[in-house]
Formats: structure tokens, C-alpha cells, sequence
């Protein structure tokens, strides 16, 4: 399997993002893309949480994008970029999907992100940016790698 280029490892260029997925309550959902060298953060509004939905919200958010920080993408294998191909198709933009097992090195950037987002707010309101950055490196593969029997797994 593919790894992601040791640029994105060592977060020596931009350009190389980590995306997340963030449930909130009241059927609240964004994305987060951060940048693993700048740590520039870019969140994302989203309808709902369903792959139709997410593409081509992020293939606008690309195409806004300054192309600088338009290299690759690495994401946490959740079902909500099954349709990754079309992502690349739209943006030209190279899909890794963390291995399994494996922590992402970055954590969603936050006050909403995992576990820890209180069942009182949406992420709508709580979007602000907290940075928590560490050190950890994680595997990564590229998306083409995955066939059928691989693909992303859904959420808990």
C-alpha cells in the first residue's frame, strides 16, 4: 500500500490536510480540513452527514481554496467520504484514509470534536478554533489502495 508523501509526514510544505467529520446535537455536522504545517483551519457547514452531501461540499471548499493548499487530503475513514474517487476527480486533490487502528496525529481542532462535544450545544455554535496539535505519526494509505472489501467504516 501507498503511504502519503513525506511532506505530509513531516509537515515540511503546505498543502496536506487532515479532514474530519464533527457531529453535533440537533442534527448538526461540519467538516474540518487543517493544514498540517500552517495549522490553518477550514471548517465546513454541512447539511447532513451522508457522502452526497460532504463531496461536493468539499470540492467547493477546494475550488475556493488558494491551490497552494490543494496537495492531498487524508481522512479518518468514515463512510462520509465513501465517494473519495469523485473528490479526486473534482479537485484533483490525492485521498488517504488513516489506517485502522491508528490515532490521527492531529486532533480535530475544536471545542466540538469527538466525544467531548456537549449534548447542549450544536457545532454551529461551538466552531471556534483551539488547536491541539501533537507529534504522533500515523499510517496512512492511499485511498485508490482500498478496494471493496476496505471501505471506509461508518462511525460509532
Amino acid at each position: 500500500m501507498e503511504e502519503r508523501p513525506q511532506a505530509a509526514e513531516d509537515r515540511s510544505e503546505s498543502g496536506h490536510l487532515e479532514g474530519d467529520l464533527v457531529i453535533g446535537s440537533n442534527n448538526s455536522q461540519i467538516a474540518t480540513l487543517v493544514d498540517r504545517k500552517s495549522r490553518f483551519l477550514t471548517v465546513v457547514k454541512l447539511a447532513s452527514r451522508h457522502t452526497t452531501v460532504v463531496v461536493p461540499a468539499l470540492a467547493e471548499t477546494y475550488e475556493r481554496m488558494d491551490p497552494r493548499l490543494r496537495s492531498t487530503l487524508t481522512w479518518d475513514r468514515g463512510m462520509e467520504l465513501a465517494a473519495h474517487k469523485r473528490l479526486t476527480a473534482d479537485t484533483g486533490v490525492d485521498v488517504f484514509f488513516a489506517a485502522p487502528g491508528n490515532v490521527a496525529p492531529t486532533r480535530t481542532p475544536t471545542s466540538c470534536s469527538g466525544s467531548t462535544c456537549p449534548k447542549a450545544r450544536t457545532c454551529r455554535r461551538s466552531a471556534r478554533t483551539i488547536l491541539t496539535p501533537s507529534r504522533r505519526s500515523s499510517t496512512t494509505v492511499r485511498a485508490s489502495a482500498w478496494d471493496s472489501a476496505h471501505q471506509p467504516r461508518a462511525l460509532p
